[in-house]
């Protein structure tokens, strides 16, 4: 069976992660130095952000034995019966270490019940186990489990570590990379799957044959391609607004966060992008309203829109008035997420 590359170069060691916040990095090494120093912990923050393989690492690097860490996906066990017969279980059993791990990956799935079973093992257990958490939003975890865990938060790579590690497996892999077509396929596969490195190097795997790039185009290129021609082309005068609006309606909703993501990567590299962020806008409120009652969920895609529009001076107003935006669409979009971060950044 072939070997997962997300799972050959996942860190096995604290010293071989990359830390965005050198604060947590400090503080699992001195949980390293002192077991007694080792706090149960709720990791939060976007997918492939190294949460998981922290606490790997630490369990590697505390030298626990296999029989004294516990790793739960809660997105499968995540009930009351998990934790009566698998972690109970697990916590009276004989230790062979010093400490004993409980993992819970993807922990915002546990049920209510679960989490307050948890909240009291938390203390019970409090002499020999210690209770990892990773989720990639603990709005879902209870007040009451949080006040008994440090809650951490893990944040994205920057673009530079993030594309520095991914040309490191490359390299590695001893795949050559000579061709402007073998770039432009990798830098793809970069640009769609940032931050979330696991992605970017699941789907790296994915076009590599006999340590060449495989440059035919994914299936979902095409997606791409269809945003390219819809925000660059009417940003330059090439398509009309109606003509954007067919082909918002053509792009699967799911896959409307593209348009986030690649405005980001490209609308700096357009001559006069200061001038036209009131249409960026307008492309970005249409997208918004084809996702109907959906909540943006991820987090960078937040961080983007606000990037994007720090500098634009465009009203609501205005841009009705421009674009003659339907009242209905206007209402909408103000009760939309997007457009508030946007009025608290544009008025």
């Amino acid at each position: 069976m072939e070997t997962l590359l997300y799972e050959k170069y996942r860190p096995k060691k604290l010293d071989d992660m990359i830390w965005k916040n050198k604060e947590y990095k400090r503080l699992f090494d001195k949980f390293v130095k002192n077991h007694d120093n080792i706090l149960s912990c709720i990791l939060t923050g976007p997918p492939g952000t190294g949460k998981t393989t922290a606490v790997i690492a630490l369990v590697n690097d505390l030298q626990i034995h296999d029989s004294d860490f516990l790793q739960i996906n809660a997105s499968i066990n995540n009930g009351a019966e998990t934790i009566r017969e698998t972690v109970v279980n697990f916590c009276n059993n004989y230790g062979f270490s010093s400490i004993k791990i409980v993992l819970f990956d993807e922990a915002e799935n546990l049920t209510k019940d679960a989490q307050k079973m948890l909240r009291g093992l938390i203390q019970d257990y409090s002499q020999n186990v210690r209770f990892m958490f990773t989720c990639n939003d603990d709005k879902k975890i209870l007040d009451a489990l949080k006040s008994r865990c440090k809650v951490l938060q893990f944040n994205s790579l920057d673009s530079d570590s993030f594309y520095d590690k991914v040309i490191q497996i490359i390299e590695a892999e001893g795949i050559k990379i000579e061709t402007d077509e073998e770039i432009d396929v990798v830098d793809w596969i970069i640009k769609k799957s940032y931050p979330d490195l696991r992605k970017c190097i699941n789907e790296l795997q994915y076009v590599i044959t006999d340590k060449t790039i495989d440059t035919s185009k994914p299936e979902d290129d095409k997606i791409d391609t269809d945003i390219d021609t819809l925000v660059f082309g009417y940003l330059k005068d090439e398509i009309t607004i109606d003509t954007a609006r067919t082909l918002i309606n053509q792009i699967p909703p799911d896959s409307l966060r593209h348009v986030l993501r690649h405005l980001y990567n490209n609308v700096q590299n357009l001559e006069n992008s200061d001038n036209i962020m009131g249409d960026v806008i307008l492309i970005l409120s249409e997208a918004e309203y084809k996702m109907g009652t959906k909540n943006i969920k991820n987090k960078l895609d937040e961080d983007i829109v606000v990037k994007i529009f720090s500098d634009n001076k465009h009203t609501q107003k205005q841009l009705a008035e421009r674009y003659n935006v339907t009242q209905s669409t206007i209402n909408h979009i103000k009760k939309r997420r997007t457009w508030r971060w946007l009025t608290q950044k544009v008025s």
